[in-house]
C-alpha cells in the first residue's frame, strides 16, 4: 500500500514486533500504533519513511524494548514523537536533536538511561518534553534554558539535578514536573500547574515552594516521601491554593498544619484526588475535577468547595470549620478525645473519692483526730510518697499556667485581648490586693528578720504557730493602701509564688528558730486560680478543639496541645480537690468547711518556731559508734532513710545477726570484709547505695546464707568463685554494677538458688554449662553484658525456670532446641545477640510463654517462621523482628488471640 498517507490501528490487542515492512510506507504522514500489546524493538526501517512527510508517530502503551533507533532522526519533519509507557533502555539517542520540526517529543515511563543529552537544546520548536519515570541521572542541562517555545517540561520520577537549571526565560512553560524543590529561577513564569517527585533516595523534610510562580495554583508531589515534615508555600497561597501529598508518606509538622488550616490552602492526603482538566490543545482549563465535580481555580472560594470523597482526607483551610467532611482541620476526632478525657477523668475522680473515704476514715479509727499525725511517720516509702505529694501541689499549679499560655498563644492577636488575658490576669489581680492588703494591714511585716537564710527541713512539725500582728483587715485605711500598693503586690506575689513552690521540696526562709511558711497562702492562691483560671480555660479549651480550626475562628488547637493541656489543668484540679476531701474526712470536718478555710490568710506567711533539737548527723554519727555493742542483736534494718558514709567496720562484731538490709541510703566506700565473720547471717541487703570496689571474698564463709542483693552499686571486679560455697543461697542479685571476668562455674553448686540476676555489668566470657545444674532456679538475668559464643543446651535442664533474659549480649550460634524443655517458662528475653540458624520448633512446648522477643539482633535468625508458635496461645508479645527469615507468615499465628504486640518487621 505505497500509496498510504495515514495508518491508525491503536486502541486493539495487536501483539508481537513491529514489522520492518513498514518502513516502505514513503507517503506516510502519520502512523498510529499506540495502545496495544505490541513487543520487541522499534524497526530500524522505520527510518526510512518519509522525512518531509511524516508528522506524528505514536507508539506509545506497547511493551516494545530495547534502544530508541538513532535512525529515527532522518524523519526530520516530525512534530509529534511519542514512545511513553513502554520498556524502551538506553540512553537518549543525541541524534534525535535533528528533527528539527518536533514540538512534542514523550519518551515517560520507559526505562531509558544515562544523562539527558544536551544537544535537545536544538530542537527549537519543541512545546512538550516528558522524559517523566526514566532512570535518567546527571544534572539538567543548562542549555534547556534556550527551550524558549516551551510550554510543559516533566523530568519527575528521575535522577538527575537541578543545580544548573535556569528557568527564567521560559516564559511560556505553563506545566512543569521536577525532580527537585523549585529553583528560584522560575518565579516569573507563567505557570499554573507543577509536579515534583523529589528523588525517594534522598531525605527530604522541608519543600520549599516560595519560587514557585503567582500564576500557579497547585503544586503536585508524586513519590514516597515519609520524612516530609514542613512546606513553605508560594505568594499566591495568599488567594487559595492546592498541594497535594497523597500517597507520599508526609506527615506535616504543627506548624505548617497550622499555617494551612488559618489559611486558603489545601494539603490532600488521600481520597479522590482532584486532576488537572485540559483542552484539546493540552492546555490547562485552570480547573480541577474528581467524581464530585469541578472546581474552577479562579474562584475565590474554590478551596472551601473541594470534595475527597467519603475515604478523603486533606488539611484544608476553609471558612468555617465544618464544612469538609474528612477536613482534619476541622478535629474530626474531637467529640471522641473530648468524651475519653473528661470520662476517664469523671470515672477516676469517683474512684479517688471512695478510697481517700475508706482510708482516710481507716486511718482516723487507728490514729485518731489529726491531719500532723499522718505527715508525721518514719517509714521510708511513706515519707517519699508525701514528698512527691508535695512537690506535686506545687509544680502542678505552674506547669497549668504554662500549658495555659501555649493555648493563649493561638489565639493571641486573632482574638480581643479581654478574651485572651481575663481568665488569666484574674487570679494574679485577686492576689496582688491580697497580698497588699496583707501589707498594709500587718504591724511590721518584716520586723526582727535579721540574718536571714534559707534553711532545709522537711517534714515540716506544726509547733508554736505563730500569725502575724495585723490591724483591721477590712479597714478604709487598709483597703486605700493596697490599691496604691498593687503594683508592688504583683511583684509580691511572684516571689512568693516562688518561695511556695520551693517550700513544698523543703527549702524555707528561716532566721534562728522562726520560719516562713507559705502553705495556707499557697492553699488559697491556688484555688483561687482553679476557680478563675483552670476551670474556665478548660471550657474554653474543649469549645475551640471541638469547634475546630478556619479561618473563621483564626486559631488552631490540635489534639497534641488539647490533651496536654486540659490533662495538665483536669489533674491539677484532681490533686487538689483530694487533698481537700482528705483533710475533711481525717479531721471529720465538711468539704465546703476545708474550701472555704483555703482563703483565710490568704495574701501573708505563718511563722512556725523550732524547737531545739540535737543534730540529725551528730546522732547517726554516735549510733554508727555504738551499734557494735548490741551483741545480741538479730535483726539490723536501717533500709529507706539517707544515711551516708561508709558502712561501719563494728558491725562485724555483731555476731548473733540474721538479717542486715542497709539498702536505698547514701552509704558509700567498701564493703567490708568483716561481715563475712557473721556466722548467723542469713538475709544481706546493702542494694542502692554508692558501694564501690570489689566484692570480698569473706562473704563466701558466710553459710548460712540465703539472700545476698549487692545490686545498684558502684561494685567492680571479679564474682568471688567463693560465693559457690554459699549452699543455702536462694536470690543473688549483683546486677547494675560494673562487675567484669567471666561468671564463676562455681555458682553452679547453688542448687537451691532461685534467683540469679547479673545483668547490667561488664561481665564477658561464656555462659558456663554448670548454670543448667540450678535446679530450683526460676529467675535467670544475664542481659547488657559482654557475653558471647553459644547458649548451652544445660540450660534446658532448668525446668522450674519462669523468666530467662540473655539480651544484649554477643551471643552466637544456634537457639539449642532444649530450650523447649523448659515448660514453667513465661518469658524468654533473647533480642539484641548474634544468633544464627532456625528458630527451634521445639519452642512451641513452652504453653506459658507470654513473653517471646528474638528481635534487634546482629540476629542472623534464619528459616521459616516455625507454624509450633501457633500453639503458645498464652503469647502477648512476639517479636521477631530484624532478622532473615523467609516464606510465609504462618497461619497458626492467628489462633494467638490474646496478643498485643507482634512485630515481624
Amino acid at each position: 500500500l505505497t500509496g498510504l498517507t495515514m495508518l491508525h490501528i491503536s486502541s486493539n490487542d495487536l501483539s508481537g514486533p513491529i514489522i520492518p515492512e513498514l518502513g516502505s510506507l514513503t507517503n506516510l504522514w502519520s502512523l498510529d500504533l499506540s495502545s496495544n500489546d505490541l513487543s520487541g524493538l522499534i524497526p530500524l526501517e522505520l527510518g526510512r519513511l518519509s522525512s518531509a512527510k511524516l508528522l506524528l508517530l505514536d507508539l506509545y502503551n506497547n511493551n516494545l524494548s530495547g534502544p530508541i533507533p538513532p535512525e529515527l532522526a532522518r524523519l526530520s519533519g516530525l512534530v509529534g514523537l511519542y514512545l511513553h509507557n513502554n520498556s524502551l533502555s538506553g540512553p537518549i539517542p543525541p541524534e534525535l536533536s535533528r528533527m528539527g520540526r518536533l514540538g512534542a517529543l514523550d519518551l515517560s515511563f520507559n526505562g531509558l538511561s544515562g544523562p539527558i543529552p544536551p544537544e535537545l537544546v536544538n530542537l527549537t520548536r519543541l512545546t512538550t518534553l516528558d522524559l517523566s519515570n526514566n532512570d535518567l541521572s546527571g544534572p539538567i542541562p543548562p542549555e534547556f534554558g534556550r527551550l524558549l517555545r516551551i510550554e510543559t517540561l516533566n523530568l519527575t520520577g528521575t535522577d538527575t539535578s537541578c543545580k544548573t537549571l535556569d528557568l527564567s526565560r521560559m516564559i511560556n512553560i505553563t506545566n512543569l514536573g521536577l525532580p527537585c524543590s523549585p529553583p528560584p529561577s522560575f518565579a516569573h513564569n507563567n505557570l499554573t500547574y507543577v509536579a515534583l517527585s523529589v528523588r525517594s533516595n534522598i531525605s527530604t523534610r522541608h519543600l520549599d515552594l516560595s519560587s514557585v510562580p503567582d500564576s500557579c495554583k497547585i503544586v503536585n508531589l508524586t513519590g514516597p516521601h515519609p520524612d516530609l515534615e514542613s512546606i513553605r508555600f508560594w505568594r499566591a497561597c495568599d488567594e487559595g491554593c492546592v498541594v497535594s501529598v497523597a500517597g507520599t508518606g508526609a506527615r506535616l509538622s504543627r506548624s505548617t498544619r497550622r499555617k494551612v488550616c488559618l489559611g486558603r490552602i489545601s494539603v490532600f492526603l488521600s481520597g479522590d484526588i482532584p486532576v488537572p482538566l485540559y483542552d484539546t490543545s493540552g492546555d490547562f482549563l485552570g480547573v480541577l475535577s474528581n467524581a464530585q465535580g469541578n472546581y474552577a481555580l479562579a474562584d475565590p472560594d474554590f478551596v472551601d468547595l473541594i470534595d475527597l470523597g467519603r475515604d478523603g482526607r486533606a488539611y484544608t483551610g476553609v471558612g468555617f470549620s465544618r464544612v469538609q467532611a474528612g477536613n482534619l482541620c476541622g478535629n474530626p476526632e474531637a467529640k471522641a478525645v473530648t468524651a475519653l478525657v473528661f470520662g476517664a477523668f469523671a470515672v477516676l475522680s469517683v474512684v479517688a473519692t471512695i478510697t481517700i473515704v475508706v482510708v482516710a476514715r481507716w486511718r482516723r479509727r487507728v490514729r485518731g483526730g489529726g491531719l500532723e499525725s499522718a505527715v508525721g511517720g518514719r517509714l521510708g516509702f511513706r515519707r517519699v510518697g508525701l514528698y512527691m505529694w508535695g512537690a506535686a501541689l506545687g509544680v502542678l499549679p505552674v506547669v497549668d499556667v504554662v500549658t495555659d499560655f501555649l493555648v493563649l498563644s493561638e489565639v493571641w492577636g486573632a482574638w480581643p485581648m479581654w478574651v485572651v488575658l481575663a481568665s488569666v490576669c484574674a487570679p494574679f489581680v485577686w492576689a496582688s490586693f491580697a497580698v497588699a492588703k496583707a501589707w498594709s494591714s500587718t504591724g511590721n511585716p518584716v520586723g526582727g528578720w535579721k540574718e536571714l537564710r534559707v534553711r532545709w527541713l522537711w517534714p515540716l512539725p506544726a509547733l508554736a504557730n505563730e500569725p502575724p500582728r495585723t490591724t483591721d483587715w477590712w479597714s478604709v485605711r487598709a483597703v486605700v493602701v493596697a490599691i496604691l500598693l498593687l503594683p508592688m503586690g504583683l511583684l509580691g506575689v511572684l516571689v512568693q509564688d516562688l518561695l511556695s513552690v520551693a517550700e513544698k521540696f523543703g527549702l524555707h526562709l528561716a532566721t534562728g528558730d522562726r520560719i516562713l511558711v507559705f502553705e495556707r497562702y499557697h492553699e488559697s492562691r491556688v484555688m483561687v486560680e482553679l476557680l478563675l483560671e483552670s476551670l474556665p480555660q478548660a471550657v474554653f479549651q474543649t469549645g475551640l478543639y471541638v469547634i475546630g480550626s478556619s479561618r473563621a475562628t483564626r486559631i488552631y488547637i490540635d489534639q497534641r496541645i488539647f490533651v496536654q493541656s486540659i490533662v495538665v489543668s483536669l489533674c491539677s484540679l484532681s490533686v487538689h480537690y483530694c487533698t481537700m476531701l482528705w483533710e475533711a474526712v481525717y479531721e471529720g470536718r465538711s468539704l465546703v468547711r476545708v474550701f472555704l478555710d483555703r482563703f483565710g490568710s490568704a495574701g501573708q506567711p505563718s511563722v512556725v518556731t523550732l524547737t531545739t533539737e540535737p543534730s540529725a548527723d551528730a546522732e547517726v554519727e554516735g549510733l554508727s559508734q555504738k551499734l557494735g555493742n548490741l551483741t545480741f542483736l538479730t535483726s539490723l534494718s536501717l533500709s529507706y532513710n539517707e544515711l551516708s558514709d561508709p558502712i561501719p567496720p563494728e558491725l562485724s562484731r555483731l555476731t548473733n545477726l540474721a538479717v542486715l538490709h542497709l539498702s536505698s541510703n547514701n552509704l558509700s566506700g567498701f564493703i567490708p570484709a568483716g561481715l563475712g565473720r557473721l556466722p548467723k547471717l542469713r538475709s544481706l541487703d546493702l542494694s542502692s547505695n554508692d558501694l564501690f570496689g570489689p566484692i570480698p571474698t569473706e562473704l563466701g564463709s558466710l553459710t548460712r546464707l540465703e539472700y545476698l542483693e549487692l545490686y545498684d552499686n558502684g561494685l567492680t571486679g571479679l564474682i568471688p568463685p567463693e560465693l559457690g560455697r554459699l549452699t543455702t543461697l536462694r536470690s543473688l542479685q549483683l546486677f547494675d554494677n560494673g562487675l567484669s571476668g567471666p561468671i564463676p562455674p562455681e555458682l553452679g553448686r547453688l542448687t537451691g538458688l532461685t534467683l540469679l540476676s547479673l545483668g547490667s555489668n561488664n561481665i564477658s566470657g561464656r555462659i558456663p554449662p554448670e548454670i543448667g545444674s540450678l535446679s530450683a532456679l526460676k529467675w535467670l538475668r544475664l542481659s547488657s553484658n559482654g557475653l558471647f559464643g553459644p547458649i548451652p543446651a544445660e540450660v534446658g535442664s532448668l525446668s522450674n525456670l519462669s523468666s530467662l533474659d540473655l539480651s544484649g549480649n554477643g551471643l552466637s550460634g544456634p537457639i539449642p532446641p532444649e530450650l523447649g524443655n523448659m515448660t514453667a517458662l513465661t518469658y524468654m528475653l533473647l533480642f539484641s545477640n548474634e544468633l544464627s540458624g532456625p528458630i527451634p520448633p521445639e519452642l512451641g512446648r513452652l504453653t506459658r510463654l507470654t513473653f517471646l522477643l528474638l528481635s534487634r539482633n546482629g540476629n542472623g535468625l534464619s528459616g521459616p517462621i516455625p507454624a509450633e508458635l501457633g500453639l503458645l496461645t498464652g503469647l502477648t508479645d512476639l517479636s521477631l523482628s530484624f532478622n532473615r527469615l523467609s516464606g510465609p507468615i504462618p497461619p497458626e499465628l492467628g489462633r494467638l488471640t490474646g496478643l498485643t504486640s507482634l512485630y515481624l518487621n
